[in-house]
């Protein structure tokens, strides 16, 4: 019975962080189409490893949100998730040019990974 459950167990646990790095790139990449200034101008969109963080509080997310709006990428009135976030919550960084300009951004993402709850516009 050990002999099959271990392998069974690694390959359970191999394919769902497969699956949760997909779908966390499949909703930063829809959040950019709907949310940048210019989405037909994105171009060599690379994601880094999907990691986790327990780190932020509802007064920096609310920091991060206001200073995305200003970095000039983004559209004003990007709205975001407002129900309350379980810790920890995801985080996906994420390197795009926009023209020929280098842009690098960190998307903080809920704890399911169905929503954005902040950007870090680095």
């Amino acid at each position: 019975m050990r002999r099959i459950f271990y392998p069974l167990f690694c390959a359970v646990m191999m394919f769902s962080a497969c699956g949760q790095q997909h779908d966390a790139e499949v909703l930063v990449k829809d959040f950019m189409n709907k949310n940048l200034k210019n989405p037909t101008a994105l171009t060599n969109v690379d994601f880094a490893k999907l990691d986790s963080t327990a780190r932020l509080n509802d007064s920096i997310i609310n920091v991060l949100r206001s200073l995305a709006g200003q970095s000039g990428r983004y559209r004003d009135g990007i709205r975001y998730s407002d129900k309350k976030q379980e810790k920890p919550l995801k985080i996906l960084r994420v390197q795009y040019k926009i023209d020929t300009t280098e842009c690098s951004d960190t998307y903080y993402l809920s704890r399911d990974i169905t929503e954005v709850i902040a950007i870090k516009a680095n």
